[in-house]
């Protein structure tokens, strides 16, 4: 019976898989030979630090699952395991063992075959509705269990109920964005600086949307087009585009809007080395829109209030040092947590025999980025 239950599942699922109808089961086989072997390596952060899912660590899976599980399910899954002897007593142990190898049988293989994955454990959501079975009989033993005891059967239903309406109601206020869910075991903060969040990338089309709505708006009336998009977002090629004559998307790093000729900007906290809010999340400017998770922002869209940092940095690349000197200090004061225009601007104080200036600049910056090479080397004509 299990076999033909099994058996169906697949055929049923594979009605609804596209590619089942072009390649059949060749694309199967193929699909999981390259899941094997994923041959694109994602940025990731994890546990505070920029990694790429090449180089996960063993306990990456089980360590996203410790802190996005709902903390009613973990304490079920503990009950689960502490009833085990009980529950495999008084149930079907075929059932059991069935749910337990689907529920587990997923991280497991992933851990061994060393598969490379990213955003904690979203390549095997299926694993999570047998988790909450398990999890539900761990429960239901404990108040089997302690049924005699009338009040403390009513205290733990009423934990339960108070548990399972923490991240239900997290999911309501934080629709559509319930994937990026830490639990209180990540602390105060839930994660937000130390994990992938908005990986599906739903703010920056969020505020695209909210772009587009300006741009159409009577407040555009004096916008001079066309205009540039710069992003970090990828999901932005898949937007529907308003005329190609009033808006261009150029999708770059944190990095490179400072050189990029840019009207407004898209920036998520994705891919974000944590040490870098603070003088990234978001770019100075004016903030026409931002979507926050829990009270933290993820998403901001920018409008750019002036381009001193580019014009500086122009003017730099074409030897002009004064000039450069001129709009890389405006750069600076406008805004002096830009370290972008740090390195450029200290070559220009040093031209004009300000080492001191220089050194301070190039000091902070190799705070952030120790091992410059550029910088390390302009360090050291300082003294």
């Amino acid at each position: 019976m299990m076999i033909l239950v099994c058996l169906s599942g697949i055929f049923i699922g594979l009605l609804f898989y596209p590619n089942f109808f072009v390649e059949k089961s060749k694309h199967i086989i193929d699909a999981w030979n390259v899941a094997k072997n994923f041959p694109v390596r994602i940025t990731l952060i994890h546990e505070g630090k920029r990694i790429l899912s090449t180089d996960t660590p063993s306990n990456y899976l089980f360590k996203y699952i410790l802190l996005t599980y709902p903390i009613v399910i973990l304490s079920g899954l503990s009950l689960f395991a502490i009833f085990l002897k009980s529950i495999l007593k008084n149930n079907s142990i075929y059932i059991l063992l069935f749910i337990i190898f689907i529920a587990f049988f997923p991280i497991f293989y992933i851990i061994i075959s060393d598969a490379n994955i990213y955003n904690g454990w979203r390549h095997i959501t299926f694993h999570y509705p047998p988790m909450v079975i398990l999890s539900s009989i761990g429960i239901y033993t404990l108040i089997k269990k302690v049924e005699s005891h009338k009040y403390l059967r009513t205290s733990i239903v009423i934990i339960l109920v108070i548990l399972i309406a923490k991240p239900f109601i997290w999911m309501v206020e934080n629709h559509p964005y319930s994937y990026v869910y830490f639990n209180e075991l990540t602390g105060k903060n839930r994660g937000f600086k130390e994990f992938d969040t908005d990986y599906q990338q739903l703010g920056a089309s969020e505020s695209y949307n909210k772009l587009v709505e300006y741009l159409r708006s009577n407040e555009s009336e004096n916008i001079k087009f066309p205009v540039t998009l710069y992003t970090n977002n990828e999901a932005m090629i898949y937007q529907e585009k308003i005329p190609e004559d009033s808006l261009k998307i150029v999708i770059g790093g944190f990095s490179g809007y400072s050189i990029v000729d840019w009207d407004y900007a898209i920036f998520s906290s994705i891919y974000l080395d944590p040490k870098l809010y603070s003088y990234t999340f978001p770019p100075k400017g004016e903030i026409l829109h931002e979507v926050d998770i829990h009270k933290y922002p993820i998403n901001f869209l920018i409008r750019r209030e002036n381009k001193f940092d580019r014009i500086g940095i122009n003017y730099l690349n074409k030897k002009d040092l004064n000039n450069a000197y001129s709009y890389l200090t405006e750069a600076y004061n406008y805004d002096n947590n830009n370290y972008r225009v740090w390195v450029p601007l200290a070559y220009c104080c040093l031209s004009r025999q300000e080492s001191q200036n220089a050194k301070l600049l190039l000091t902070n910056y190799l705070s952030l980025f120790p091992g410059d090479k550029q910088a390390t080397t302009l360090l050291e004509n300082t003294n």
